[in-house]
Order: C-alpha cells, then sequence, then structure tokens
C-alpha cells in the first residue's frame, strides 16, 4: 500500500515538476544569456562613455599645446620672461597676458587647481596660472629637469600627486606634456594639476551607479583611483570590464556586482522553486484524493479477508457509506466470492487434507496393534516393548483426531506430551529429567495440536550430552495479554550462525532437511494464531538453550 502511494504520487508529481522545472530552467538561461549580452554591452557603454569623459577632461592639454607649440610669437615672449634677470613693465604686461590665457581653463573649470608652464632658462622660473612667475623647483613633485626629445609628439604623462592646497593636504592628478618648437629649438613642459575628488565626484554623479566600482591605472599599473574608495564587495562578487585611453595610456576597469547583474535570473530561479513546490504539493494532494477510494476499498479487501480466515463474515461497511456505484459493486463482488467461493475451496481443501491424515497412518495404527498382541504372546505378559507400542497407539489415536483450526485445550497437549515422555523414560531409562511449571488459570486455553512434541524430539536428539543427565524445564505462563511457553534444557549449546537460520521466518520448510520440526512448529503456529504467534530460538545467559513460543490467549 505504502509503495503504490510512493507510485502513484511520482505518477502525478512528475508531469508537474518536469514542466515547471523545464520552464523555469529554460527561461532561467535565456534570461541570464540575455542579461550577460545586455550587461556587456551597458558596461562596454559606460566604459565609452567613462573614457570620453575623462578625454574631455585631459584634453585641456591639448589647447594649451598648440598655444605655445604652435605659435611662435607667444613662445618667443615666454622664452624672454624666463630668461631675463630683471623684468621691465613691459614684461609684466606679457607675462600678464600669457597668465591670463592659462587662468582661463582653469577659471572655467572647477576641476583645474593650476596651469604650470616651463621652458628651459637659467633663472628656473615658471609660469603658474595661480602665482605668475614661480621658482620651477617650488612645484611639487615634479620632473622639470629631465630630457626632452626632438620630437613633435610626445606622451602625456599621467601622475598621482598628493599637494597641499589652502593647508589641506589634497589628491591631484597631474598632467605632464613636454613640447617641442622645432623652428626656435625650445623645449618646455605644460602641466596641468586636477583635482582627484572634484573631477571624479562629477563622474559619480553623472555616470556611476549603485553597486559599481570605477578603478582608473596609468600604463605602469600605477593606481590613479578608485570609485569609490573602498570597494564593499570581494572580487569574485563582481564582474569586470576594461577599456583604455591610449592617447595618455590608461586603462579603466568597470565593476558590477554579480547580484545585481543577474538579479532577474535569480527571481525567477526563485519562482521556480516555488512552482516546483507548488507541484509536489498538488501532486501530494491528487494522490491522496484519488487514492483514497482505493486505500479504503483494499482496506476493506483485507479486513473481509482476516475475517474469512475464522469462518466468518462482518459487513464493516454500511450502504449508507459507499459514495458512488462503484464501491457498492466492488464490495459486494468481493463479499459474493467470500461467501461462495473462497471459503468453499477452503473447507474443501481441509477436508481433504483431514482425510488424507486419516487414511495413510490408519494402516499404520492397525499395524501396531498387531505387533502388540505378539508382542504380548511372545513375552506372555506386558513389558517395555508392548508398551511402547500402546503409548505410540496412544500418540497416533492423538493426532488423527480432526481438530481444525481451533487447536486442542493445554491439558489434552500436555497428556499427549506425557505420552511421548514416557516412550523417551524407556528408551532413555533414567537419563533426562523433565519439569513442568503451568500458570493454573491457563488450562483451558488452546493450542495447535501436537506442538510440544517436535520441540522436544530436537532436544533428545540434537542437544542430549552422553554421560549428562539431559533437564528440561517447560514454564507456561501468562505475559500481558500473550501466553509464552518456554521450553528451557541444559543440551549442548547453538551457534550464533545455527540461531540465525533457526530464527529465520522466510525459510521454506519443504526444502529444509534439518530442524524440520522447529521450522514446521513456527508455521502452524502462525497460522493457528492467524499471524499474531511467534517462535524464538536462542540461549540463556546461563548456557541454557530456551525454545519460546508467544500467542494470543484463544479460550
Amino acid at each position: 500500500m505504502e509503495n503504490r502511494l510512493f507510485r502513484i504520487f511520482i505518477w502525478h508529481c512528475l508531469p508537474l515538476l518536469l514542466v515547471s522545472l523545464l520552464f523555469g530552467l529554460s527561461a532561467t538561461g535565456t534570461i541570464r544569456a540575455f542579461l550577460r549580452n545586455e550587461n556587456e554591452r551597458q558596461a562596454h557603454k559606460l566604459l565609452v562613455q567613462t573614457v570620453s569623459y575623462f578625454k574631455v577632461v585631459f584634453n585641456e592639454m591639448d589647447s594649451l599645446n598648440l598655444m605655445f607649440s604652435e605659435n611662435p610669437e607667444m613662445l618667443a615672449r615666454l622664452e624672454r620672461l624666463m630668461s631675463k634677470k630683471e623684468l621691465s613693465l613691459e614684461d609684466y604686461k606679457d607675462t600678464k597676458l600669457i597668465r591670463s590665457f592659462l587662468s582661463s581653463p582653469a577659471n572655467a573649470k572647477p576641476y583645474i587647481d593650476s596651469v604650470y608652464v616651463y621652458v628651459e632658462n637659467q633663472e628656473y622660473r615658471a609660469l603658474s596660472s595661480n602665482n605668475g612667475l614661480i621658482d620651477v623647483r617650488n612645484i611639487p613633485q615634479l620632473d622639470y629637469s629631465r630630457e626632452f626629445p626632438k620630437k613633435s609628439k610626445l606622451i602625456v604623462e599621467v601622475q598621482n600627486v598628493i599637494k597641499l592646497v589652502g593647508g589641506t593636504k589634497r589628491s591631484i592628478i597631474r598632467l605632464v606634456r613636454p613640447f617641442f618648437n622645432v623652428a626656435t629649438d625650445t623645449r618646455g613642459l605644460i602641466v596641468i594639476d586636477l583635482f582627484t575628488d572634484v573631477m571624479t565626484q562629477d563622474y559619480i554623479n553623472q555616470f556611476l551607479g549603485a553597486g559599481q566600482y570605477l578603478s582608473l591605472k596609468t600604463g605602469e599599473g600605477i593606481e590613479l583611483f578608485t570609485l569609490p574608495s573602498k570597494i564593499p564587495y570581494s572580487e569574485d562578487k563582481m564582474s569586470s570590464f576594461t577599456e583604455t585611453l591610449d592617447k595618455y595610456g590608461l586603462s579603466f576597469t568597470l565593476g558590477t556586482r554579480k547580484k545585481d547583474l543577474f538579479a532577474p535570473s535569480s527571481t525567477l530561479m526563485w519562482i521556480t522553486a516555488s512552482l516546483s513546490l507548488f507541484a509536489l504539493l498538488i501532486g501530494l494532494f491528487l494522490t491522496i484524493h484519488t487514492n483514497k477510494k482505493e486505500r479504503k476499498f483494499l482496506g476493506n479487501v483485507i479486513e473481509q479477508l482476516n475475517s474469512a480466515s475464522f469462518r466468518h463474515l462482518e459487513n464493516t461497511q454500511k450502504e449508507k457509506e459507499f459514495n458512488n456505484i462503484f464501491d457498492y459493486l466492488n464490495y459486494y463482488v468481493l463479499k459474493t466470492f467470500l461467501q461462495q467461493d473462497y471459503l468453499r475451496y477452503q473447507n474443501e481443501a481441509m477436508e481433504y487434507r483431514a482425510l488424507q491424515m486419516q487414511i495413510n497412518p490408519h494402516f499404520l495404527y492397525n499395524t501396531l496393534d498387531t505387533i502388540y498382541w505378539k508382542g504380548v504372546a511372545l513375552c506372555h505378559g506386558e513389558n517395555d516393548l508392548t508398551s511402547m507400542i500402546t503409548l505410540l497407539s496412544k500418540l497416533f489415536k492423538y493426532s488423527l483426531e480432526y481438530h481444525g483450526t481451533y487447536g486442542v485445550l493445554l491439558d489434552q497437549e500436555i497428556a499427549a506430551t506425557n505420552y511421548y515422555l514416557e516412550i523417551q523414560a524407556i528408551r532413555f531409562k533414567d537419563r533426562f529429567r523433565v519439569q513442568w511449571e503451568i500458570d493454573s488459570n491457563l488450562k483451558d486455553i488452546r493450542v495447535p495440536c501436537l506442538c510440544f512434541q517436535p520441540i522436544l524430539e530436537n532436544a533428545f536428539n540434537h542437544r542430549s550430552i552422553d554421560d549428562k543427565m539431559l533437564e528440561i524445564r517447560i514454564t507456561i505462563k501468562k505475559q500481558d495479554q500473550d501466553i509464552v511457553i518456554d521450553f528451557e534444557n541444559n543440551g549442548q549449546p547453538i551457534g550464533p550462525e545455527e540461531i540465525a537460520n533457526l530464527n529465520d521466518e522466510n525459510i521454506d520448510s519443504l526444502v529444509l532437511q534439518h530442524n524440520l520440526g522447529i521450522a514446521n512448529t513456527r508455521k502452524r503456529l502462525i497460522l493457528f494464531a492467524n499471524g499474531k504467534a511467534s517462535l524464538h530460538v536462542g540461549n540463556t545467559p546461563e548456557g541454557k538453550i530456551l525454545i519460546r513460543f508467544t500467542l494470543p490467549q484463544i479460550s
């Protein structure tokens, strides 16, 4: 019943579960692939915007470069200002003019701190957008003494500088571009200092989203900045995309949290899991609902079969409990079969078996009677031989009586067992003792016919030890609602393997060559008590052999 319920549950759930899983997994896979492509596209788009943003910022250098490298007059004035030891009023006017050109981008762009122009001169002068003419050696962290290569296109260097501005240390991104004028053979530097925080804050406000970070590094791998300054997630939880700005030798890395990238697919996975659980619950409901009538019908079948084993039928299901014609017909078809066929076949089989048991031993019973009288005649009276024949005849007569499935009274079984013990007393003389301990209130209970003799036969034939008194104790008592019958003897011990074989209820007694008495007795006990009896073989703590019957009290 339980296995069938499980199979029906699987049969109902499997299609629903497969549909929800296939739909969920295929949809999740499709969405993840779409999101992966879309996120890569959006990341590259954002990186392109990032590169464009910083390119516009850094291109402030180009206009200044054109002004000095491509304007000979402006460059000439600058060289004159740098080389004179003492400046005239006219020189100060030129200084103010050139400084105005430098201050224009600095005043227009809040992220520009200052602009410096330097040409090689003996006075170490440089022109600053903030302070006019200054000593180039006072510009922090600037290498002004570098070699200027003689070429027109020079690479802009990007540096990370810490600069004291207004009494506060601030992070500066410095652009340094050497310039060279072929006509005048003039070499110089254009320097722009950019406030990192102002420049990046504008970028964050315009482009960078939540859960993202941006890292900017030079070609040498020096990190200029990372936004935000502390990445809240580990690298294994981030997806990174990279773009370069070749003109300045910069590498931009954009990181996005994977959870944010695939959030819709994760949500869909949860929906799939919920749908699968819902499918299982629906399958369980359908299974119980579908199997309810079947379990009710099969339960009634089993109950009627159990009742049939006691030769009577009980109508455990009232007609008013039938919900449909199917249940009604099933019940009465089964009842008719039990009443007209099953019980009839069972009675006929038992009657045939009883008649067969009477025919076969009847010849032996008559033969024993003849042998008895011959023995009396030859020995001129009663003797051990005739006594054994008399006792054996009584056992045969007892066994030939048909007792049905109701068994015999305990007193009758004890009397027949004593016939057998008297035979063994003649055979073994004083080599065994039997002690009976019987609860006097149990004399009217019923037991299977000849169920004691096979156990005692086993003790005499397989457990007796030469030159040792075989002591047998038979105890019959009530324990809770059951009757317990113990056969205890001090014969040869039983090994663990043999005990396991003797207690195996699944062994077919028809194929056994040894221990037939125990196997057959167990089977008869189970049939007699309708499956509620047991026979167990074991050893006592004192090393004795114990065979125990446990069966319900049947009066």
